[in-house]
């Protein structure tokens, strides 16, 4: 049996590479830069280069939420789930969420200034205040998908 080896992102792959994304209406164009972020903490700067980052959203005032996996998920140590909040021209702000929730699927900010994040793993959408506290759950935790058709509690059409 061949040994198995761990891939990490390059921190230099920008100078190499242009990464850029295109709206599926082609209104938008997004480049990569990959030095977005500034003053992040010792302990989440290196996660982007890492394949943590998982999405992103902008609240009404371009504060740019970077939404961070954990460590536990993507083959190396590293903090817990967490939103990054950066401000427009990429300065750490601080975090949110951390260690509340598993593996986040998305998050959005409400026009009341709230995150709803949907996690992956407990099944729920939990609403996050921007004090960083649970406002309110949606959803019975690790309850799961009942879409089987053996499942008494799903429903197949």
């Amino acid at each position: 049996m061949s040994e198995i080896k761990m891939m990490h992102g390059n921190p230099e792959r920008a100078k190499h590479q242009s990464v850029i994304y295109t709206t599926a209406d082609g209104k938008f164009k997004y480049q990569l830069d990959m030095d977005y972020a500034k003053d992040l903490p010792e302990d989440i700067k290196t996660l982007p280069y890492l394949g943590n980052v998982s999405g992103g959203f902008c609240d009404a005032n371009d504060n740019l939420y970077v939404t961070l996996r954990g460590g536990g998920v993507i083959m190396n140590p590293g903090p817990q789930t967490m939103f990054v909040k950066l401000d427009p021209n990429g300065h750490y702000l601080g975090r949110l969420g951390e260690g509340q929730f598993g593996p986040i699927h998305f998050g959005n900010v409400t026009p009341e200034g709230t995150i709803l994040v949907a996690t992956v793993m407990q099944q729920q959408v939990v609403e996050l205040g921007m004090d960083d506290k649970i406002i309110r759950t949606i959803g019975t935790k690790n309850d799961g998908c009942h879409n089987k058709k053996d499942d008494p509690k799903g429903v197949v059409p």
